[in-house]
């Protein structure tokens, strides 16, 4: 039994704030687990990994419209709601589930631009208050952006510094945002106190070159771009429980999402709440799995890392389990 569990927000922000408060959390199961474990090569995200597991072909964006039950056209981008908080040097993403909108206040914001773009041969469409998609004319080819997940709570004017972006998209940019900014939903907003959507977030064309074989026969969690990959390769996913997972046999993939908006915005306090609950459900039985044999290795992949634990032989069972940071291969302070 092969177990890739991937935990997206479980390392980005820890050198931050090791640098910065000295933070070394206790955390005992996956203090055991990374005593047992070497680091294998590997800097690819989450849905890359998913993607080179599950191996269907196809964009991010297509995968998510087949999960909300669009059809999966070519074309299509991921053009999610987002609040660009701007200042001389920088501009943090906020996503829209920050926002707290509502699906009509998106449905109206849709409608805004339709009614402006669509002469100029856009289509956009609304999955719910926080994904939304966009069909751009033939001539408009747009940037590559990261996905709104990956970048949310980063400053990303380095991202729109680097792409290639051309004088018509820059044009229609500026355009669109003027319309969101005017629009009466964001005026509402505002006199309510409550933050606006001043941009949107453009990503999901990339699509992968190739069909790989498919290397796992289970699928847990409710990421959108995962649920609709699975559905691709045939699987049907489930929600996240360790116990069906290793009853399944085989090799299953898993994603387990809880750290990621606590890491994306820097809340310290939900972030350690949130491991802890992790530790105690999953890593610290997954050493135990490991030492009873129903387990053969436990891949773990956070955010460009990825670890192989196996069981521990020999004089190995004796190793004290280093603090967190430096389990991780993080500098001493």
């Amino acid at each position: 039994m092969l177990l890739h569990l991937l935990v997206p927000g479980l390392y980005s922000r820890l050198p931050e704030w090791q640098r910065s408060y000295g933070w070394s959390p206790q955390v005992p199961g996956l203090q055991r687990l990374l005593a047992a474990a070497r680091r294998t090569s590997g800097d690819d995200g989450g849905l890359t990994v998913a993607g080179d597991l599950l191996g269907p072909t196809g964009t991010a964006a297509g995968f998510r419209r087949r999960t909300h039950g669009f059809v999966d056209e070519p074309g299509w981008l991921c053009a999610d709601p987002v609040y660009l908080r701007a200042d001389v040097d920088s501009a943090i993403l906020v996503e829209a589930e920050h926002l707290q909108l509502e699906e009509s206040e998106a449905r109206a914001l849709v409608a805004d631009l339709q009614a402006m773009f669509a002469g100029d041969g856009w289509c956009f469409e609304v999955a719910d208050a926080v994904c939304w998609y966009a069909l751009p004319p033939s001539a408009v080819v747009p940037p590559e952006l990261p996905g709104t997940r990956e970048a949310a709570g980063r400053d990303v004017g380095l991202h729109f510094r680097d792409a290639d972006q051309s004088a018509q998209w820059k044009r229609f940019y500026a355009e669109l945002q003027m319309v969101l900014v005017q629009s009466e939903v964001n005026r509402r907003r505002e006199a309510r106190g409550m933050t606006p959507v001043n941009a949107l977030w453009f990503w999901g064309a990339a699509a992968r070159a190739t069909a790989g074989r498919r290397a796992v026969n289970v699928v847990q969690g409710g990421d959108a771009v995962l649920v609709g990959m699975a559905q691709a390769a045939g699987l049907t996913p489930s929600v996240p429980d360790l116990n069906a997972a290793l009853d399944s046999g085989g090799a299953a993939l898993v994603w387990l999402d809880a750290l990621r908006r606590a890491a994306a915005y820097d809340d310290i306090e939900a972030f350690q709440e949130a491991l802890a609950e992790i530790d105690a459900a999953w890593f610290a039985p997954l050493v135990q799995a490991l030492e009873e044999r129903r387990l053969e290795s436990v891949l773990l992949y956070a955010d460009g890392r990825r670890w192989d634990a196996r069981r521990r032989r020999g004089l190995a069972r004796w190793r004290r389990e280093a603090a967190l940071p430096q389990a991780l291969g993080l500098e001493r302070p």
